[in-house]
């Protein structure tokens, strides 16, 4: 089961004050030397006091489990005679926006299990764009991958989420900020069935219950 975590706002207000003590704490940090030896990168030093002042996994497994719910209500938004369609120009259907949001949570849990590939390309988009293919399908493969995620990231050591790697756009960053760039990515692509919703002439807010 996805672990539940409840964002209530006074919980988001403290863990926002921590993340800003720990900017300062490890901005000062890279400043300093202690025996001659200069402190490690800030943003290491950033990294690991987060992860030490909030229960830095949790939280991202509980947004990324509330971003599985909103993506779902915007799935079922959709009819389904239009989760394929195109709305002209260059854009996208619905089933390959979705298969594009998995293809980079998928990416970071085989980095978080030790598999960090150079790229993930148009076949992997492909694939979960195909297994996206009706609207039931793509609830499932959404499921599958963020619990596959949540497997992973629960499994990880600290120092697996703090080590540096290449992400495919060529940005190198610790791992956990580019899970957190993974997940909020599935946000991005709901922004996008939101629109597509609007096209169809739906004004309703459907990841919130609407």
């Amino acid at each position: 089961m996805l672990p539940t975590y409840k964002l209530e706002p006074r919980t988001v207000a403290i863990q926002v004050a921590l993340f800003k003590s720990a900017i300062r704490s490890a901005r000062a940090g890279d400043s300093r030397r202690v025996a001659g030896i200069e402190s490690k990168d800030w943003r290491k030093n950033l990294m690991s006091q987060v992860m030490e002042s909030i229960d830095a996994k949790a939280f991202l497994s509980g947004w990324l489990h509330g971003l599985q719910g909103m993506y779902a209500a915007d799935i079922r938004a959709i009819p389904e005679e239009k989760w394929t369609a195109t709305f002209g120009g260059c854009t996208r259907p619905a089933n390959e926006l979705t298969g594009d949001a998995l293809a980079m949570l998928e990416w970071v849990t085989d980095a978080i299990r030790g598999n960090v590939r150079a790229t993930y390309g148009p076949e992997d988009m492909e694939g979960l764009t195909e297994k996206c293919r009706t609207r039931e399908g793509a609830i499932t493969a959404l499921k599958a991958s963020t619990q596959a995620f949540n497997d992973a990231l629960n499994a990880a050591s600290n120092e697996t989420l703090l080590k540096p790697i290449m992400a495919p756009w060529g940005m190198e960053s610790p791992l956990y900020s580019l899970a957190q760039i993974a997940v909020s990515h599935i946000w991005y692509h709901d922004g996008q069935l939101n629109y597509i919703q609007c096209l169809l002439g739906d004004d309703k807010v459907h990841w919130m219950g609407d």
